[in-house]
């Protein structure tokens, strides 16, 4: 078979390429515009609450881990707390406690 007997099928591909990328922009957009991407992109305390946009959580937008003694991240997560800003060494921490997991942030 000689290669000039070959139809043109980078005309379709280039097609359908083109369709799939105005498809993702195209949902990209209506996603941004009606969905909620601050909710996404939340952290997540350890009993499983969106810092900053659960319930009793909306001045608490940043996690702060309270342990890192253990090489399991899941244990590590377990012991994140929903605080309204980064602590510094020394200061009160106000956080959310989590039930169960930790009680109390200062200590």
């Amino acid at each position: 078979m000689n290669l000039d007997d070959r139809p043109c099928t980078d005309i379709l591909m280039l097609i359908l390429f083109i369709a799939m990328i105005a498809s993702m922009g195209y949902f990209t957009a209506m996603g941004a515009k009606h969905g909620n991407v601050g909710k996404l992109m939340a952290p997540l305390d350890g009993n499983k609450h969106f810092c900053g946009y659960s319930e009793g959580f909306e001045g608490h937008k940043k996690l702060y881990l309270t342990s890192l003694k253990t090489t399991s991240i899941t244990e590590i997560f377990n012991s994140g707390v929903c605080v309204s800003k980064c602590p510094t060494k020394g200061e009160q921490i106000d956080c959310v406690p989590t039930e169960g997991k930790v009680e109390d942030c200062n200590t």
